[in-house]
């Protein structure tokens, strides 16, 4: 309680800042492709899932008609 009273407080940590060259056309052509891909890998995912709980659906009715009937 009483180190910063009595003694130094730390300095900030200094570091060298080196831009780098932002090109505007790159950044959004990256953006917009990252999206596409995106997308229709979630879509391909999506319809997979649907297929398959249909077919499971379809199996399950069928099996319950030969039993049952």
């Amino acid at each position: 309680m009483l180190g910063p009273l009595i003694g130094r407080r730390k300095a900030h940590k200094r570091f060298e800042y080196k831009p780098r060259y932002y090109d505007e056309k790159k950044d959004r052509a990256k953006k917009v492709g990252h999206q596409i891909r995106f997308e229709s890998k979630s879509s391909r995912g999506q319809v997979r899932s649907v297929l398959l709980y249909a077919a499971l659906l379809f199996g399950l009715f069928f099996i319950f008609l030969q039993l049952g009937g």
